[in-house]
């Protein structure tokens, strides 16, 4: 595959304002299944912290928050996007980038990034952001997309390229998602 250039803040602000699928209840979106996996796996978590890289129009902060997950920061670095996620729900969002120091100044000790590190051409920088102790619960697509820099077809590939800075606990294979779990190393 060849490398691509991540799409900016612009594209994904026309992405959601323009795809009912970022404003549905999140029942009905197709993330909801993996969405499901992931708190499953926060609820074995004693008191989470939670911080949402990518937390796009707050549809799984929502239904965190429906199922009583309050201590959480979710950041986008679209605009729209985090205006939308703070017209759907009462979580803490703002606007940031993973790639500065602000947005991880929020106290947590489980950080979430579903359909994030596909997207950017460095993705080892926003794990290595991560303090080390850090529960990472993270997605990562099977299939290619025009806004991917890169996608999965094996979960071998996924430990694979991560297990330097990622202590796996799990990977499952959820529809067209990886949904993993681990360890900051």
């Amino acid at each position: 595959m060849e490398m691509r250039i991540p799409k900016g803040p612009e594209y994904y602000d026309q992405v959601f304002s323009e795809s009912q699928a970022y404003q549905i209840h999140y029942k009905h979106s197709p993330y909801f299944v993996l969405w499901s996996q992931i708190l499953l796996w926060l609820r074995q978590l004693e008191a989470p912290k939670i911080l949402e890289i990518g937390c796009g129009t707050g549809q799984l902060a929502h239904y965190l928050y429906d199922e009583g997950f309050g201590d959480y920061y979710g950041f986008d670095f679209s605009p729209k996007a985090v205006e939308i996620a703070k017209q759907a729900v009462d979580q803490s969002f703002a606007i940031g980038d993973a790639f500065e120091e602000a947005p991880y100044q929020f106290d947590y000790n489980v950080a979430v990034a579903t359909e994030v590190l596909e997207h950017v051409a460095d993705d080892y920088a926003i794990i290595k952001s991560l303090r080390k102790g850090t529960v990472f619960i993270f997605s990562l697509p099977t299939y290619d997309d025009p806004a991917h820099v890169r996608f999965f077809p094996a979960g071998g590939q996924v430990v694979q390229r991560y297990r330097g800075y990622v202590q796996f606990k799990a990977v499952h294979l959820i529809n067209r998602w990886f949904a993993c779990l681990g360890v900051i190393r």
